[in-house]
């Protein structure tokens, strides 16, 4: 495992911002990090970056510790905040060349990386511009070329999809996916559930600044609901449904709630409704199951 938050605390003005959260994000893996607005998802991310110092506990970025050698596990972190920190005067060229000089890279090839990764985020010809004339969904896609930049082995990314359009949104996913398969570790926050839905392989839930939860995406689709039309004696469809887990008779159709059973497929349920000599007409995942699971979670912290 490459990021590793351990028993990190974190008190403002007498109150525990974060208590005593810990968790671990391995090589290869998009961890979705989800909580509503001021659950403590913000201040666990400037804390991995070194940007802030807990009260107790450490992260161990690479086995080293962000809290007494913090110089060193930064060059192995690249955090995207959610808001932009960048001076308005400033341009991307001047900003690439700092970072560059901090990571000790001749200045002809960070002038051309930087070119090449503006041209990658769709920024090109707009290194000397000033960052003041930039809209936030041009800074956020600024942050991420700077990230590729730096290509550290650990990724922090901080409500990140806020503010893009639909073409960066696109473009974050489809990256994000090609640093996991790069082995790099990804923490991803959010607090728009469906922004996880195929991108992420775990989801941590926290919750007034508490971890409440940690699970794989396929753990979460135990808590699956599937709507399912077809033509058959009810008794017989409900028993067969009922294998499965809890059945609702809506109208003509049924809703089936699997939770705290195995995951199952479509065709496993239709192949079961078949065998009770119903004609099976469609079955469909409901899109929100994350959600659904998100909400039951909090409720019972």
């Amino acid at each position: 495992m490459t990021i590793k938050i351990v028993d990190v605390t974190k008190v403002y003005d007498k109150r525990n911002i974060l208590d005593s959260v810990s968790l671990s994000i391995c090589n290869g893996e998009i961890m979705g990090f989800a909580g509503v607005n001021g659950a403590g998802k913000t201040t666990t991310m400037k804390i991995t970056a070194g940007v802030i110092f807990p009260t107790a506990g450490d992260v161990l970025v690479e086995d080293r510790s962000i809290v007494t050698d913090g110089k060193k596990a930064k060059f192995d972190i690249a955090w995207i905040p959610e808001a932009s920190l960048f001076d308005p005067f400033q341009n991307p060229i001047s900003l690439f060349l700092e970072y560059g000089s901090y990571f000790g890279k001749p200045r002809g090839e960070i002038k051309e990386q930087a070119r090449e990764l503006m041209e990658v985020v769709g920024l090109d010809g707009l290194l000397k511009k000033r960052i003041g004339h930039f809209s936030n969904g041009m800074k956020k896609r600024l942050m991420i070329a700077l990230s590729l930049f730096q290509d550290p082995v650990n990724y922090l990314l901080d409500e990140t999809f806020t503010g893009l359009d639909p073409e960066g949104a696109r473009f974050l996913r489809e990256n994000l996916i090609k640093l996991k398969s790069k082995g790099k570790a990804i923490l991803l926050s959010t607090h728009v559930l469906t922004e996880l839905n195929g991108l992420a392989d775990k989801v941590a839930i926290i919750h007034n600044g508490r971890i409440v939860s940690v699970a794989s995406v396929d753990e979460i689709m135990e808590f699956s609901v599937f709507i399912i039309r077809c033509d058959g004696e009810e008794p017989k469809v409900r028993a067969a449904l009922e294998e499965f887990g809890s059945v609702i008779l809506t109208g003509k159709k049924y809703e089936l709630h699997l939770s705290g059973r195995k995951p199952v497929s479509s065709w496993e349920i239709g192949k079961a409704l078949e065998n009770s000599g119903s004609k099976v007409l469609s079955v469909e995942r409901k899109e929100d199951t994350i959600e659904r699971y998100f909400f039951e979670k909090i409720g019972k912290s």
